[in-house]
């Protein structure tokens, strides 16, 4: 299904029933990274997975950036009238979660993001250098958007009031410090590290999010 929403067209798919939670996926790939956990999530929930713009089934003719991204799932969110979700978000999807938790927080329940930075710096130095290079060579505007974005204020995460919940792999391409430093500005956040994980082999087409998750969801008040 596409739903037309800040002058682009989201693709999404809803499966189950039950309270909502929302699923964001990172960058360069689409919301089918999912389907593992959606499909193990819908007896107990209903489940929209959202292509965000320039990615999978979404429109690709408009500008790219996070703040955007977040403001489409905003105006996705109240178009549908979806009541108080959960939202989770990977890597880039968690980028905008904060900025939708930060915008409109009285528009979901609780907040739960895996391998996330607020801050470009957030990247392990090699793997940053790493994209840059490849940068240089096809520049690539969804590698552009890592090197350039995000640039959260430390203030506005520190505001942040939902229930959150942070992972990241013990593997991951985020600076452990980076994500401990986030884990202490958000009041009552809960940090889980995955041991052995890297940043995708928990997430992407396994049924280990799912497990992660329906243990974490079942905790929220």
């Amino acid at each position: 299904m596409k739903l037309n929403v800040n002058e682009v067209f989201l693709n999404y798919k809803i499966t189950g029933e039950g309270s909502p939670v929302i699923l964001l996926h990172g960058n360069n790939e689409d919301s089918s990274i999912f389907d593992v956990t959606a499909e193990l999530l819908k007896d107990s929930y209903q489940v929209y997975q959202v292509d965000s713009r320039k990615h999978g089934s979404s429109s690709f003719d408009c500008k790219l950036s996070y703040l955007e991204m977040a403001n489409d799932i905003i105006c996705f969110i109240e178009e549908l009238k979806i009541k108080s979700p959960i939202i989770y978000g990977f890597s880039d999807g968690g980028i905008i979660g904060f900025y939708i938790a930060i915008k409109r927080p009285d528009l979901i329940k609780s907040l739960v993001i895996s391998g996330v930075n607020y801050k470009v710096s957030g990247i392990k130095f090699r793997v940053l250098f790493n994209i840059f290079l490849r940068n240089l060579f096809i520049k690539n505007e969804y590698l552009t958007l890592m090197l350039k974005e995000p640039n959260i204020d430390p203030i506005l995460i520190s505001q942040i009031s939902l229930e959150t919940v942070l992972i990241v792999g013990e593997k991951d391409v985020i600076k452990k410090s980076h994500t401990i430093k986030l884990n202490n500005l958000i009041k009552g956040s809960r940090l889980i590290i995955k041991k052995g994980e890297n940043h995708h082999s928990y997430v992407v087409n396994t049924d280990k999010l799912y497990y992660t998750l329906i243990d974490i969801f079942k905790s929220f008040n």
